[in-house]
Parts: structure tokens; C-alpha cells; sequence
């Protein structure tokens, strides 16, 4: 795979791949995108090893890369500050940033939706909660 200049990321025959100190940053806006564009298709999908030859189409991630890249890169002082100068633009803020434990219950509906459940619990940190729905259609969010 070629490398860039710096080693941030790396190119396969179809696949980009950040930096290893990016990995986690990129995984949480996946999940986030995922979750915040829900009705528009976008999905992230399941594929053995972590390889897939022919991805679906409006796919953005593969789940057990990123929950990996999640474990392996931990919320660090630049992505906060990241997301609270977005918060300030945009008012709005990435909860997989503010509460890292949150990806893994988002990460078990997905992994659960895609046909391999994982346990599922709900998650209720300070103002903001995750919930699975009864009939696994849809994710809840639910602030305040």
C-alpha cells in the first residue's frame, strides 16, 4: 500500500485508510454520520476480515474496523476541541465525542440490524441517551 509523505494514511486497491493516530477520530464521525443521516440510506456494513469485494452502494464504513479504530484511538484533546468549535458554528455536537462509551450500543443496534446481534444496553450519561426500539427499525436518541 502507498503511504504519503507524513504516513497519515495509506491507499489500497479501494480503500483509504487514515493515520493510526486519525483511526478512532474518523470512526466516531462515521458513527455519528451514521446515526444524524439515518433516513437518507447511509449505512455501514458488515464484512468478513474487515474486506469486502463489492461493498453496497451508500456504504460509509465497516463496523468491526471501526469498532476497533474506536478502541485503539481514544478521544483525544484535539478531537474535543474539534467538536466544541463545531458546536459553536453549528450547534451541534458529536456524542461519540463527549461520551465514547455511547459507541458501543450504537455499535450492537448496527451490528444487530446487519444480522449479528450483540448484547444491547441502554446507555444514559448525563443529558443525552441511546435506546434501542422495540422492533429494531429505528434508533432513538433522545437529549435531555
Amino acid at each position: 500500500n502507498p503511504t504519503s509523505p507524513t504516513s497519515n494514511w495509506q491507499v489500497g486497491s479501494s480503500r483509504f485508510f487514515p493515520g493510526d493516530q486519525d483511526k478512532g477520530d474518523i470512526a466516531r464521525m462515521l458513527m455519528y454520520m451514521a446515526v444524524r443521516y439515518r433516513n437518507d440510506n447511509f449505512r455501514l456494513i458488515i464484512a468478513e476480515s474487515g474486506r469486502t469485494s463489492n461493498p453496497p452502494a451508500r456504504t460509509m464504513g465497516n463496523l468491526a474496523v471501526l469498532y476497533n479504530w474506536h478502541q485503539e484511538d481514544p478521544v483525544d484533546s484535539f478531537e474535543i476541541n474539534r467538536n466544541e468549535v463545531i458546536y459553536g458554528t453549528q450547534n451541534n455536537r458529536n456524542p461519540f465525542i463527549d461520551h465514547p462509551e455511547l459507541f458501543y450500543d450504537v455499535w450492537s443496534y448496527f451490528m444487530a440490524e446487519n444480522g449479528q446481534p450483540q448484547s444491547l444496553s441502554v446507555s444514559q450519561t448525563g443529558q443525552f441517551s441511546v435506546f434501542q426500539a422495540p422492533t429494531f427499525t429505528n434508533l432513538m436518541t433522545q437529549l435531555g
